[in-house]
């Protein structure tokens, strides 16, 4: 099975076979989702039960390959921003589970800034829609990352913005939390999540907002 591969997650001849031409878009897409493949595997490995080596092998491998396809995909294009997004969010997830004593190479910062910096190109906080949460989300979790907590915390409040309607709109539900998020899948429950968990830590989320008022 080529998740069970620790070292060599993919042979490099299936993504140069000799039968595609150089300039085929197969070889930017086919990498992109490859990673996709073996980070949704990653996902079902549990560190704490001794499982944390293969996972970070496996988002290692995920990350090298969707950087490949980055690297192979035309500046500009929506598919090299799409790589970017994909590696960046592999990349930071990495970036916060490895150890030094891991026995797999580290991930330098330079290579996440650089992928954030192209998806900071098309974001404007301000202005932004649901189409971009994938994006949005990406970077909160990237800020957060490389501890640039004041970005973290106003891409945090785009994203409640955008996923938590306000008191008085026409999708507004008052009662619980659980009837506020009822209109959210299960991607968007998980970028929501996160945002709120940035605004209780970082900055003036609800629940300190609250606090702020009774004190």
């Amino acid at each position: 099975m080529i998740f069970g591969l620790k070292k060599q997650a993919i042979p490099q001849s299936i993504w140069s076979p000799t039968h595609v031409p150089k300039d085929h878009w197969l070889h930017s897409l086919v990498p992109r989702q490859w990673g996709f493949c073996i980070w949704t595997r990653s996902l079902s490995l549990d560190p704490s039960i001794g499982e944390s080596a293969t996972r970070l092998t496996l988002l290692r491998s995920a990350y090298d390959l969707t950087r490949k396809s980055f690297d192979r995909t035309r500046a500009g294009s929506i598919g090299r921003i799409r790589a970017a997004n994909n590696a960046l969010f592999y990349g930071v997830e990495f970036k916060g589970l490895y150890k030094s004593d891991a026995g797999i190479e580290p991930l330098e910062s330079e290579e996440l800034f650089e992928l954030l910096a192209i998806l900071e190109s098309q974001v404007d906080l301000a202005t932004v829609t649901r189409t971009r949460l994938s994006w949005l989300d990406t970077m909160c979790r990237a800020y957060v990352c490389m501890g640039n907590w004041e970005k973290a915390v106003l891409t945090a409040e785009r994203l409640e913005h955008l996923l938590a309607p306000a008191e008085g709109s026409h999708q507004h539900q008052p009662g619980s939390y659980f009837a506020l998020i009822g209109n959210l899948n299960e991607r968007e429950r998980d970028i929501l999540e996160h945002a709120l968990w940035v605004l209780r830590q970082f900055g003036p989320g609800p629940e300190r907002k609250g606090e702020t008022s009774k004190g």
